[in-house]
This record gives C-alpha cells, sequence and structure tokens, in this order.
C-alpha cells in the first residue's frame, strides 16, 4: 500500500463543509477493541469506553448535532457490521487502498509513522537496504508485513506482536517493524525490558486512521468532515493528541542548532557588524571630504569677480537653479533682464 496515492483518494472525499441542517440525528458508533493502538481506544478503570477517538468523535458529533451511542467491535467483525446498517460509524479505521470500495472515509484523524525495534545497544537500521540484510520479525498481516513485501524485505510473521518482541529479546530475530504508537505503548510492558525503539520515516509505513460510514451517508460523512475541521480548528485535536497520543509518538521539533552552526552564524554574524563598520566608516569620511571640498569651491567662487552659478535641466527643458553666489543682487540690479538658470539667450546680449 502506497500511503501518497491513499491520501489523493481521501482528498478526493466530500470537503468539509457546513452541513445544510443542524437536524439532530441518534447514531451508532462501533470503536474496535483495544489492541495494539491502545491510545485510539481504550476502557478507564470503570469499564467505559475512552480514548482519543472517542473522545474526538465526541466532540465532533457535538458540533454537528449527532447524538452518539458507543459500542465496542472485534477488528474481525468491524467492517462486516457497517455494511448491514448495524452501526452508522466506525472507528478508528485504518485506511487501505482495499477498503475504500467497502466504505466511505472521513479525512484522517491520525497519522502513524512507522518504527524499528531492536535490542538496547544495537544499531537501528535506516534505509531499506539495511533492513534487507537483518532478520525481521512483524505481526501477522499488518503494516509492516504489507511493508516488508511492497520493499522486498524478507521477513518472518508472528502470531501476536508481544510474541515476536519475545523472539527479538532472545536473539532470534534482529528488528521488529511497526508503527511508533504500537512500539512504544508494548516496550511499556515490564517484561520488554532490553529493547529499543526508533522511528522509521518511509511513507509505505504511515498507517491512517479515519471514521467510516456506509458509501451511501454522504450526508453523514458531511457532518463528519465538517466536524473534524472546526475540532482542528479551535485546538480540540491538538489537546487530546497531547493527552492521548504524544507518549506513544510525539510531536516532530524543530531540529536544535548544532554548536557548529550557532559558531558559523556569530561567524558571519560578526564579520556583517564589521563590514556595516568599515563602510560606515568610509561613507563618514568621504561625506566628509566631499563637504571640505564643496566649502573651498564656494570660498573661491564667492571671491571671484563675478556671478557664479549652477542649474539643472530635466527632461522636460525645464530649468532649477541649484547655486548662485552672493553677489546676484547686484548683477540683478545692474542688469534687471538678467535670470540665471532660465534660458540664456533671453538675457545674453544684455550683459555683453
Amino acid at each position: 500500500m502506497s500511503f501518497t496515492p491513499l491520501l489523493l483518494g481521501l482528498l478526493l472525499a466530500p470537503q468539509a463543509h457546513p452541513p445544510a441542517r443542524s437536524t439532530p440525528r441518534a447514531i451508532v458508533v462501533g470503536l474496535q477493541e483495544p489492541g495494539r493502538a491502545r491510545a485510539l481506544v481504550t476502557r478507564d478503570e470503570h469499564g467505559e469506553v475512552d480514548g482519543f477517538a472517542r473522545r474526538l468523535l465526541q466532540a465532533v458529533a457535538a458540533e454537528v448535532s449527532l447524538e452518539p451511542t458507543f459500542e465496542m467491535f472485534s477488528t474481525a467483525e468491524l467492517l462486516d457490521e457497517l455494511e448491514p446498517g448495524v452501526v452508522d460509524v466506525l472507528g478508528p479505521v485504518s485506511v487501505s487502498l482495499e477498503r475504500l470500495d467497502r466504505a466511505a472515509f472521513t479525512t484522517p484523524i491520525l497519522i502513524c509513522a512507522g518504527a524499528t525495534i531492536v535490542r538496547a545497544g544495537r544499531e537501528h537500521p535506516r534505509s531499506v537496504d539495511q533492513l534487507r540484510a537483518l532478520r525481521v520479525g512483524v505481526a501477522g498481516a499488518g503494516i509492516g508485513h504489507k511493508f516488508c513485501l511492497e520493499q522486498g524485505i524478507p521477513c518472518e510473521p508472528g502470531d501476536t506482536f508481544r510474541g515476536v518482541l519475545r523472539r527479538l529479546a532472545a536473539g532470534e530475530l534482529d528488528c521488529v517493524i511497526t508503527t511508533q504508537v504500537a512500539a512504544r505503548f508494548e516496550l511499556q510492558n515490564p517484561g520488554m525490558k532490553g529493547l529499543s525503539e526508533e522511528r522509521f520515516e518511509h511513507e509505505a509505513l504511515h498507517l491512517v486512521y479515519a471514521f467510516a460510514v456506509s458509501t451511501a451517508e454522504k450526508d453523514l460523512l458531511a457532518r463528519l468532515n465538517y466536524g473534524l475541521a472546526v475540532k482542528r480548528d479551535d485546538g480540540t485535536w491538538d489537546e487530546l493528541y497531547d493527552r492521548w497520543i504524544s507518549p506513544y509518538q510525539p510531536r516532530p521539533r524543530p531540529r536544535r542548532l548544532t554548536p557548529y552552526v550557532i559558531a558559523a552564524l556569530a561567524l558571519l554574524t560578526g564579520a556583517s557588524g564589521l563590514l556595516a563598520f568599515r563602510l560606515r566608516s568610509r561613507l563618514s569620511r568621504r561625506t566628509r571630504e566631499l563637504d571640505e571640498s564643496e566649502q573651498r569651491y564656494l570660498a573661491v567662487a564667492e571671491c571671484l569677480p563675478a556671478l557664479v552659478y549652477s542649474y539643472f535641466v530635466d527632461r522636460d527643458g525645464a530649468r532649477t537653479r541649484r547655486f548662485a553666489t552672493s553677489n546676484l543682487a547686484e548683477w540683478r540690479a545692474q542688469f534687471p533682464e538678467l535670470d540665471p538658470g532660465g534660458d540664456y539667450r533671453t538675457w545674453i546680449h544684455g550683459v555683453h
């Protein structure tokens, strides 16, 4: 199963528009019995259904006038219960291309990343090629098994995830492939000491969870998608993720700057500051030199027994006087038609 076409299929589903009506509707929600992804669905100390998926669907239902009743089903029964109309919504359901023909899925509620588990002190594989050289174990016909089949990785499937981990701890396997949520949950078991998990980035190991409805339930699907969009925007999804999922799949954090990068930035900043200082000093010196030159020019011009002036002519032919010596008034008193900066042809004959 490739993650990219699967996600494209979900994006082509009905978009999250406000429902046309908000008539209250009672629905039956079938939740998957707790398995390896206990953070999504679990039971509290009183045996009541709880977890990320249950709390999220409850918040979505309140937003779009749905009144849910929750029931628990085993994994094997899950999609079978949807088709006859026993339940209205199923979740969380792992989405696959095969299941897209049997049900309509909401936008994803969670994407679980892949992970590798090795014995403590061993190096984790970083690539598919490295995995091919190891004795790899997977649980049943889950995401790890599908990944190995797609990537051509020889693997040894086990009946239970815990049984595969015991074989790893005993040295019969080199590595186990699963999701990070499942790995971290299982490694909290006291009997799983001496094992280490690490995130393995590969799109084929992404496990997408969503809510599922019958393909005929277009209105219900639209309501759920709209409610999910609202709960993402108002922060409810983030709060539930931090409470239920983060212990098993932490949010990716921005990489910290290494000391070498920090030193390079500091050096660059220092060099930039030094260059700016030198440019300012050079500019200040040049400005001072120009000021002194202008003062000398003005002093010489004022001492001449003549009128000295300058003007600027723009593209339209307009003239603007920029400078004239202080004896301009005396020259104008002698030659009234004198107009420094104007068209000299109108007054030059008077001067001569």
